[in-house]
């Protein structure tokens, strides 16, 4: 009888065992998917920034607010 009691316990814990393995599992899909989702935007966000880059003008060399009031008034 009580091997059975033993035999019954140690199936409950599997089970809750096996039920906390697949929630960790499901906890470490979302995380990746939300992973690649970020590297996503990151990739997207850089090369909205190299365009902004590439089209704006560079600065001129007298560019300081000095610089600016001393040689363009």
């Amino acid at each position: 009888m009580e091997w059975n009691l033993y035999l019954d316990w140690i199936w409950k814990m599997m089970k809750k065992l096996f039920t906390k393995i697949e929630l960790l599992e499901k906890q470490i899909a979302e995380e990746v998917k939300e992973k690649y989702t970020l590297y996503k935007r990151i990739k997207e966000l850089t090369e909205e920034i190299n365009a902004l880059k590439n089209k704006s003008p560079e600065m001129p060399s007298i560019s300081g607010p000095n610089d600016v009031q001393r040689y363009r008034t």
